[in-house]
């Protein structure tokens, strides 16, 4: 058995691993906005270029959901669902794959642009950013949506794993003939992955997924095959993962901030009804040369 043919037969193990990196991941992403917008103190243009990265790398993420992984696991759950859909609702992800990993690309960029003026110009960097952000905004949602819209005239099917089987009814979504808007989503992607892969590893690991892409042949079946198992673990690892972790890695003020909001408050807040609770069902005996006085921890004393 080729690497190839490996691969296929453990994809949905694979599929299962991917689960248990990217859902925990997402939820940190969730716990990092959730800071962010809580503190004050995270109120300035890096960390809002944060939030706006991490909103296209959710949406690229719930995108593979949506094609991939949920048909590829619970197709049969899913089938009779997705054939009533019309074709808008399958080539609407594929549509949105485009801009939400060029907005990674783009803000990734900006990111590094941020932390270079604020080594360089100190005193009017977050000034001329927070002038400059609204304007960033408008770009990075924008600019990716015009290399993309071609993608709406697409033919999307449902392309079972296994057309001969009478039981295995999990699918994924792709486009019918030739598919040359998959093909353009590739080479787009590949060329966007490819310029800016300078600017952070996990877009050094998108690139090469893209550029073996174009380099083989994508309509040979076992190939296909073989980028559905990949794709969801090189894509979540190139965005979700690295993204999320390496915040807390570079910024020790956010790490501290984050373990107290999720952490050490809970543990604490539990520590301290556990020992309420305790002092409520204990009293304290002080014994005296007359009387034994008991007393609770609320209330008026009882003499004996």
């Amino acid at each position: 058995m080729g690497f190839v043919d490996w691969s296929i037969s453990v994809k949905i193990p694979i599929l299962y691993l991917n689960f248990c990196i990217s859902i925990p991941s997402m939820a940190l992403y969730i716990a990092e906005i959730v800071t962010i917008v809580r503190h004050k103190t995270f109120h300035n243009s890096f960390y809002a270029l944060f939030v706006m990265r991490a909103i296209s790398d959710w949406l690229g993420v719930l995108n593979s959901f949506y094609t991939n992984r949920l048909p590829s696991t619970i197709g049969a759950v899913l089938y009779p669902i997705y054939s009533q859909f019309p074709n808008w609702m399958f080539a609407m992800p594929f549509f949105l794959t485009v801009p939400a990993f060029q907005a990674n690309n783009l803000v990734t960029a900006f990111i590094l642009l941020n932390r270079l003026t604020a080594i360089i110009m100190p005193t009017k960097h977050e000034k001329l950013w927070r002038k400059f952000l609204p304007l960033l905004t408008i770009f990075v949602l924008c600019a990716p949506i015009l290399t993309c819209w071609p993608v709406f005239k697409m033919n999307p099917i449902i392309q079972l794993n296994n057309p001969n089987s009478t039981t295995d009814r999990n699918f994924v979504l792709y486009e019918a003939g030739d598919a040359p808007s998959i093909k353009y989503i590739t080479l787009n992607c590949a060329v966007f992955s490819a310029i800016f892969m300078r600017t952070f590893l996990g877009h050094a690991l998108v690139a090469s997924l893209y550029l073996i892409l174009i380099i083989t042949n994508i309509d040979d079946p076992k190939t296909k095959a073989m980028l559905y198992v990949y794709y969801p673990v090189v894509i979540d690892t190139g965005t979700v993962v690295l993204s999320s972790c390496l915040l807390l890695w570079a910024s020790d003020t956010f790490r501290q901030q984050l373990t107290k909001d999720f952490g050490i408050i809970r543990k604490t807040n539990i520590q301290n009804i556990s020992i309420r609770t305790t002092n409520a069902n204990n009293f304290i005996i002080e014994p005296t040369k007359t009387s034994r006085t008991i007393k609770p921890p609320f209330g008026r004393n009882l003499n004996f």
